[in-house]
């Protein structure tokens, strides 16, 4: 989908080049008999209304108002186009060096413009045009800002009008800090909202085990459902009580077993809420980079067992996601992490990142947007009764589905991107923040 839109958006920009030079490939013949045909028509159109100053100069300002009109659609394609290939790049960055970009740009292909009508029988360059067609890219970046900032201050007027009554909270990278705790803050946020009658969920890629280990500080009750593995699966915390799951098809993915194994990757079977691994990748967790609390966990987490396809098919056992991880070769380059997306993509899997340049699979369905949404109708919530709050690639159906989609300051920038409100970063209290502001417009 991104690199559509990227080649979408930049097929764009080029056809409005192509729009540009063809309208200066036209002779001044052909090129008056236009702009004399729109003047006829416009004269027709408006009478006696235009002063007569006006009247006298429309072919020349309708000449202009062609040169300004053109370039800036250019910009505004361009500004599409160019932010595409800025996706790394925090919000605010991004767009000023698009501008930027896009108004240098635009003014050297006004200027090879008029150059390119010295050679057009009856035509000549000017300066003047260089600097109007300017003032057209100028006007393009001017517009295209105001839409943006239009477009989140509506965002933000909806999410005050809204009744939150259920909040979504990713684990890792939200409300999880850097040292994998939950503040007092965040705690103390927490009982608040539950206090205000606000149902608190968390949904993680982590299996129903390591969820609840990374919970372990929670008070009991104050979050009472977890949607695991990606939307995978739905579990009531307490008692462990499976609502919805999605897994795998068993001919699905033991076939898919077998290709990734053909690969110099580690993956790891999550699976009625633990995680499996084989045994021969044991070492494979020592070369990951990841701090090493995350390996850690990534030890202690996973049933260690002798070649994992058959140890999951001689016990029958389901499926949820699989999680993949990768290391490096000598030139910095992912090991077969190509590989694996091309292996994903021909199953017709899901798969999105968790982290730390990992891929995780699930059925086509499984998503966390989709389980919050089929657990939102189950218990009687509306759409626009969900706050969600995320900072990964896995994040993203999440933060799409619900009526408020919160990125923390820590997000990827293709989760800000998609967020409806942009809080603190998870080392400092942005999931409590958030909430401190939802109960203060209740």
């Amino acid at each position: 989908m991104k690199r559509a839109k990227k080649i979408g958006y930049t097929l764009l920009w080029l056809f409005v080049m192509v729009v540009i030079f063809l309208f200066s490939a036209q002779t001044a013949v052909q090129s008056s008999a236009e702009s004399s045909f729109i003047e006829e028509l416009l004269l027709k159109l408006t009478g006696n209304l235009l002063p007569e100053g006006i009247r006298a100069n429309l072919e020349f300002l309708i000449r202009k108002a062609a040169h300004m009109s053109i370039y800036t659609c250019f910009s505004i394609t361009g500004l599409l186009a160019v932010r595409e290939y800025l996706t790394a790049l925090p919000s605010a960055k991004k767009q000023r060096l698009a501008s930027i970009i896009v108004f240098l740009s635009g003014v050297l292909y006004a200027c090879s413009d008029e150059w390119h009508q010295t050679f057009v029988p009856g035509r000549d360059g000017s300066l003047r045009d260089v600097l109007i067609d300017s003032l057209g890219v100028l006007v393009g970046i001017l517009l295209f800002t105001f839409v943006r900032i239009l477009k989140k201050k509506n965002r933000m007027k909806k999410t005050k009008k809204q009744q939150i009554r259920l909040i979504a909270l990713d684990l890792d990278g939200t409300l999880l800090n850097s040292e994998k705790n939950i503040s007092a803050a965040s705690l103390k946020a927490l009982q608040k909202a539950v206090d205000a009658g606000i149902e608190i969920m968390a949904v993680t890629g982590r299996h129903l085990k390591g969820g609840k280990e990374a919970l372990k500080g929670v008070p009991t009750g104050l979050i009472r459902y977890m949607i695991t593995c990606n939307g995978a699966a739905v579990y009531e915390m307490e008692s462990e009580k499976l609502i919805l799951e999605i897994p795998f098809p068993d001919e699905v993915v033991f076939s898919l077993l077998a290709d990734l194994n053909q690969l110099a990757i580690m993956v790891d079977a999550f699976c009625d809420g633990l995680a499996y691994m084989d045994t021969k990748n044991e070492a494979f967790i020592e070369v990951l980079e990841m701090p090493p609390i995350m390996q850690e966990y990534m030890w202690n987490s996973r049933i260690h067992v002798e070649d994992m396809p058959a140890y999951l098919q001689e016990h029958g056992i389901h499926v949820q996601k699989l999680t993949i991880n990768f290391r490096r070769d000598e030139n910095g380059e992912w090991i077969d992490r190509d590989k694996t997306k091309d292996i994903a993509q021909s199953y017709g899997l899901t798969a999105v990142s968790g982290g730390f340049a990992n891929v995780e699979l699930t059925a086509p369905e499984a998503t966390k947007g989709n389980s919050l949404l089929a657990f939102a109708e189950k218990i009687g919530y509306k759409k626009e009764e969900i706050m969600a709050f995320g900072d990964s690639g896995n994040d993203i159906s999440m933060l799409l589905a619900a009526g408020t989609g919160v990125a923390m300051g820590n997000a990827d920038e293709p989760v800000k991107e998609v967020a409806d409100l942009i809080t603190e970063t998870n080392d400092k209290d942005g999931v409590a923040k958030q909430i401190l502001c939802v109960l203060s417009e209740i």
